[in-house]
C-alpha cells in the first residue's frame, strides 16, 4: 500500500476560520486595504475561499501531543518524517534524506520553543 501524506497548515483549524470570518465582516463594512478600495466583488474572489478543515490540523488537547514528525515548509506542509515519541529518537533515526540533514537545527529550535511554554 502506499502511503499518502496530506499537506497540512500548522494551525487549526477553528482559529483559521474564525479569523476569515472576520475579515469578511471587515470586508462586508467596507473595511479594505487601499489596493481594494472601491472593490464590488465578494470577498471570497478578492481573498480566497474559506479555510478547508481538511488541510488544517486537528486541536488536540495537551494529553494528545505526543509525537513529533519533520514537516517540509517550503511549500504545501507535508511530511517528511515517520511520527516518533521525542526528538532524540528522531534523530536517531538516520535519515539519508537531503532535507533532513538540518534536523538538529530544528531540534534545537523546537527544544527552545517547548522551554519557553509555546
Amino acid at each position: 500500500m502506499e502511503e499518502h501524506y496530506q499537506p497540512m497548515y500548522d494551525r487549526a483549524f477553528e482559529p483559521a476560520m474564525r479569523e476569515w470570518i472576520a475579515a469578511w465582516d471587515a470586508w462586508e463594512r467596507g473595511e479594505r486595504a487601499d489596493c481594494a478600495k472601491g472593490e464590488t466583488m465578494p470577498y471570497w474572489e478578492w481573498n480566497g475561499a474559506p479555510p478547508d478543515p481538511a488541510y488544517y490540523r486537528p486541536d488536540w488537547p495537551e494529553s494528545e501531543r505526543t509525537h513529533l514528525m519533520m514537516y517540509e515548509d517550503t511549500s504545501e506542509g507535508t511530511p517528511i518524517s515517520p511520527a516518533f515519541t521525542t526528538p532524540e529518537e528522531l534523530i536517531a533515526a538516520g535519515f539519508s534524506d537531503p532535507t533532513l540533514r538540518d534536523v538538529r537545527v530544528w531540534i534545537a529550535a523546537l527544544q527552545f520553543k517547548k522551554s519557553k511554554g509555546n
